[in-house]
């Protein structure tokens, strides 16, 4: 039978939702490999409960339905294709007590947690099983939610994710962060400059990249001819995906002659050391200069290790053509900006006000669940803010990451120093490293 050509109309064929609203039982994830003899990997985070599910009539192997049963029961899914998957799912209990975002819980298959909350947690299984369309990455993931006891509130298998102009990224090292946990699988798969560099071939666009050798039912789903360009990397992965990739960080011989007795200077010193600032062609870093809203995005996209975005910005009717194009629709892509704003324009040349500046540094802390001590506002003149930017400033306050000013005001619609930028951005990193 004549192998269907690869499109994302295909790749639906793929999909298959599922979900369970009142289960008996409850769900995890998984980690063997059926094309290999080596034991399966597993992580001391994941723990079967005590007590055994009573076991349901199924058609699995007997070695899968043992598998739900042991000390990492994300392993009986791998290599099964989507049907069986989810039968597996429903039979499982996870202990989610210690989870946390990021947390892998099986490495092979990887297993990830993307939510923890007080009320359970939400994992993604990567099925192994990725393809290319044009320059994007489009991932396929099986994910699950339990509720604070392992109970499984739902299954949906074959979940597909797209990565925009993945491809033409220079490197996945960006992408192996808590940014991207639950989109990026840990697995080793080349952008095209990746492969350039080893002189290898660049991933084509010609079929599924199976890693974990699911035996689809579907007799006409298409596997790509260039299978060993897409590689597991089990033995890398980590137990908690880390929140930033490591700072390559250089020597700083000499400040710029205005930092050097700044209030700021320390925290010039190690944002250049990490090269997320550099300064002028004059000598100087200009740090009491008033700082832009493209500038501060812009800074927040370097700090958080982001790549500049290929694709054009969506929703902002004037960033067409600004210099900052790259920097503003990677933090759409992130989620630090929307991509269907509210406001048509950006004003991306605009002096940036302190509590714009809060809303982005407050969606960093959401992004990665970060919770400081409660801290009720005290400020004098933030009562008639709107109740999402009270809340936002709330969050930023008990992160420790700003304050007000010694005679009791915020100021929230004053504008934000290039020094007072620095000394947010360094706290900010100090609070994810």
């Amino acid at each position: 039978m004549k192998k269907r050509k690869w499109t994302r109309t295909a790749a639906a064929t793929l999909v298959t939702l599922t979900i369970m609203t009142q289960p008996m039982l409850a769900t995890a994830a998984d980690t063997t490999d059926p094309t290999t003899s080596a034991a399966p990997a597993s992580t001391s985070t994941l723990t079967s409960a005590t007590d055994e599910p009573t076991v349901q009539p199924t058609s699995l192997p007997a070695s899968v339905t043992s598998a739900i049963y042991g000390s990492n029961p994300i392993v009986a899914v791998q290599g099964l294709d989507s049907p069986d998957r989810k039968q597996v799912y429903d039979m499982m209990k996870l202990v989610p007590a210690s989870w946390q975002l990021g947390t892998v819980i099986s490495k092979e298959p990887y297993a990830v947690v993307t939510k923890a909350d007080s009320e359970g947690a939400t994992i993604r299984v990567w099925t192994g099983v990725v393809a290319r369309e044009e320059d994007d990455l489009l991932v396929f993931w099986d994910e699950i939610r339990v509720d604070a006891k392992g109970g499984l509130v739902y299954a949906a298998t074959n979940e597909s994710n797209t990565l925009k102009g993945y491809f033409k990224q220079p490197s996945q090292t960006s992408f192996r962060t808590k940014s991207y946990a639950g989109l990026f699988p840990w697995a080793d798969i080349p952008t095209d400059a990746e492969a350039a560099q080893k002189g290898a071939l660049p991933v084509p666009s010609d079929g599924l990249f199976n890693v974990y050798g699911i035996a689809f039912q579907d007799p006409d789903v298409a596997i790509s001819k260039q299978m060993s360009l897409v590689k597991k990397e089990t033995a890398a992965i980590p137990d908690q995906v880390p929140t930033l990739k490591k700072f390559n960080e250089k020597a700083i011989a000499d400040l710029p002659s205005d930092a050097a007795s700044h209030w700021a200077k320390d925290e010039i010193l190690d944002l250049m050391q990490k090269a997320i600032i550099d300064g002028y062609e004059d000598g100087t870093i200009r740090p009491d200069r008033t700082l832009s809203k493209a500038e501060f995005v812009t800074l927040l996209v370097k700090s958080l290790g982001l790549d500049p975005a290929l694709s054009p910005v969506t929703g902002y009717e004037d960033m067409a053509s600004h210099w900052s194009v790259p920097m503003v629709a990677a933090a759409q892509a992130s989620g630090l900006l929307d991509k269907k704003p509210v406001e048509v324009n950006l004003v991306p040349d605009a002096a940036i006000s302190r509590i714009e500046m809060v809303s982005l540094i407050n969606r960093i802390l959401q992004k990665f669940s970060i919770k400081g001590t409660e801290h009720g506002l005290t400020f004098t003149d933030t009562a008639g803010l709107l109740a999402a930017d009270r809340t936002a400033l709330g969050a930023v306050v008990s992160a420790g990451i700003v304050g007000g000013y010694p005679d009791g005001t915020f100021r929230p619609a004053g504008s934000l120093t290039r020094a007072e930028a620095f000394k947010v951005i360094s706290r900010v990193l100090q609070v994810l490293i």
